[in-house]
C-alpha cells in the first residue's frame, strides 16, 4: 500500500512545480479589430464610392467597434456634410434631438450652435412637431430672426401669428419680428394692417412698421392708430418718436385729426411739451386769444410765471395787457406788482399798472415798488415817468413812506438833471415838505441864520 502511493505523491509534486514555473499569456480582446486610420481610410473609401451616408454608417457600425461617437466624426472628417452626419445620428443611431446636438457639436469645428440648430430642426421635423419645448429650444439657439421665421413657417407650417408669438416669448425685438414675418409671409398692405391690429401691438412699434415698411407719413399713421381705436396720447407719444415730430408738427397733427385747443393742450402736455412751444401751437395753429391761452395752460397745472412769460414773449404782450391777464388769475396789487417785476417789466410800468387796474394811492405804490427792493431813486422815477407826478408831488410821497431827509434829498440832487430842478428847488421843496429848515440846510453844508 505504501508502494503505491509513494509513487503517486512523486506524481503530484512534479506536475505542481512545473505549473508554477508555466507563463500565463492574457487575451487580446482587441486583437481582431483595427487602428482607427484604417476606420477613417475604410470611410473614406466609401465617401468616394459616394455611398449615401446612412449605408456608410450602417456599413461601419458593422464593421467596426468603435462608439457612435467616433464612427460619425470619423465619416466628417472624411467629407460627409455636417446635415449627413445629423441625418446618421438620427436614423441609424437612433439618437434624439438634444443627444445629437450634443455628440456632434463636440466635434463640428466650423459650425456654430445656430448652424447645428438649424440642421437638427431641419431632420427633426417629425419629432419636435410633437414637442413644442424642444421645437423652442433650438430655434433660440438659431442667430438671426429672419432663419428662425423660415424655419417655423416652411418646416412646421406655423401661421403668423404663432410665428410671433413664439419668437415675442423669446424676447426677440417686436418690430423687427413683424417686419420679417409680414415680408416672409408676403402680406399685401391690407393683410399686414390687418395682422398688425391683432397682434394688438404698442403704437410706437406700429408706426415704425408702417413707416419702414409701407412708407406711411405721420398723418397716415396717426390717423391709422385713431381710426383703431389707440388712445391719444399713445397716438402722439408714438409719431413724435417715430418720426421726430417737433412740437408745431404735433399742433398741426392734432388740429387736422379734430382735436379741440384744451385737448391738445392736455396731449402736448403728458407729452412732456414745455410751456412755450405750447403757448406757440395755441397762437399759430389754433388762432387763440392770449386769455383762452391762460386759461387752457392753467388748467394743466402750468406755473403762472411760466405761463405768462411765454404768453408776454410769444403775444408781445404790454404790461397793462398782462395786467389784464393778472385779474383774470385774481392777483391783488402786490402780487401782482412781484409777478411783473419777475416778467422784467419796468418800475415806472409797474407803477401805472398799479394806478390804473388796482386804483390804489400813490403812497401804496412808492411802498410796494419798496417792498420789492425798488430804490429810492427808481421809486422816484417811475413816479415821474409813470404817474407823471412832479418833483414836489415826489417828494410828498417819499416823506409819506418813511425815508429819511437824508436819502430824499441825495435821490433828488442824483435825478437833478432828470428832473431838470436846481439845488435852491430841492432845499425849497424839502422845507416845504415839513423838513426842518436847519436840517436841510446842513445837508447842503449851508448856514442856518
Amino acid at each position: 500500500m505504501k508502494k503505491i502511493i509513494l509513487p503517486s505523491c512523486l506524481f503530484l509534486l512534479i506536475l505542481f512545480i512545473g505549473c508554477q514555473n508555466d507563463k500565463i499569456n492574457p487575451v487580446n480582446p482587441q486583437d481582431n479589430t483595427v487602428t482607427e486610420d484604417k476606420l477613417n481610410n475604410r470611410a473614406l473609401e466609401l465617401y468616394s464610392k459616394g455611398v449615401d451616408v446612412l449605408e456608410a454608417a450602417k456599413t461601419l457600425d458593422e464593421e467596426y467597434s468603435y462608439d457612435n461617437k467616433t464612427l460619425l466624426q470619423s465619416l466628417y472628417k472624411v467629407g460627409y456634410a455636417a446635415a449627413d452626419i445629423v441625418k446618421a445620428s438620427h436614423l441609424v443611431f437612433n439618437y434624439d434631438s438634444k443627444t445629437s446636438e450634443n455628440i456632434i457639436y463636440s466635434f463640428l469645428n466650423d459650425k456654430t450652435q445656430s448652424d447645428l440648430a438649424i440642421l437638427i430642426l431641419t431632420e427633426y421635423v417629425s419629432e419636435l412637431k410633437l414637442s413644442a419645448t424642444d421645437l423652442i429650444y433650438f430655434i433660440k439657439k438659431i442667430n438671426t430672426i429672419e432663419q428662425q421665421v423660415s424655419i417655423l413657417k416652411n418646416l412646421y407650417n406655423k401661421s403668423n401669428s404663432e410665428v410671433f408669438t413664439k419668437l415675442q416669448g423669446l424676447g426677440e425685438d417686436t418690430k423687427e419680428i413683424v417686419k420679417i414675418i409680414i415680408s416672409q409671409y408676403k402680406m399685401t398692405q391690407d393683410e399686414a394692417t390687418i395682422f398688425l391690429i391683432e397682434l394688438k401691438l404698442a403704437a410706437e412699434d406700429i408706426s415704425v412698421i408702417l413707416k419702414d415698411n409701407y412708407n406711411y407719413t405721420y398723418e397716415q399713421a396717426a390717423q391709422f392708430l385713431k381710426d383703431n381705436s389707440y388712445i391719444a396720447v399713445e397716438i402722439f407719444a408714438a409719431v413724435k418718436k417715430v418720426y421726430n415730430l417737433s412740437a408745431a408738427q404735433i399742433g398741426q397733427l392734432l388740429q387736422k385729426l379734430g382735436y379741440k385747443a384744451q385737448d391738445a393742450v392736455d396731449i402736448l402736455k403728458n407729452l412732456l411739451i414745455e410751456c412755450k412751444d405750447m403757448v406757440k401751437v395755441l397762437k399759430d395753429t389754433y388762432k387763440t386769444s392770449p386769455e383762452d391761452a391762460l386759461q387752457y395752460l392753467k388748467n394743466v397745472k402750468f406755473p403762472d410765471f411760466d405761463i405768462l412769460n411765454s404768453l408776454k414773449d410769444l403775444y408781445q404782450l404790454t404790461c397793462s395787457q398782462i395786467a389784464d391777464l393778472l385779474d383774470k388769475l385774481s392777483y391783488n396789487s402786490d402780487k401782482a406788482a412781484a409777478m411783473l417785476k419777475q416778467l422784467k417789466f419796468g418800475w415806472s410800468d409797474i407803477a401805472e399798472v398799479l394806478f390804473d387796474h388796482y386804483k390804489i394811492s400813490y403812497s401804496a405804490i412808492a411802498t410796494i415798488l419798496n417792498n420789492l427792493k425798488a430804490s429810492t431813486t427808481e421809486i422816484a422815477k417811475a413816479l415821474h415817468d409813470g404817474l407823471k407826478l412832479d418833483v414836489l408831488n415826489i417828494a410828498v410821497i417819499l416823506k409819506d413812506v418813511n425815508f429819511s431827509l437824508e436819502n430824499i434829498a441825495s435821490t433828488l440832487i442824483e435825478l437833478q438833471n432828470y428832473l431838470k430842478i436846481t439845488i435852491d428847488n430841492i432845499i425849497e421843496i424839502l422845507i416845504q415838505i415839513g423838513f426842518d429848515r436847519c436840517d436841510v440846510l446842513k445837508i447842503f453844508k449851508l448856514p442856518c441864520f
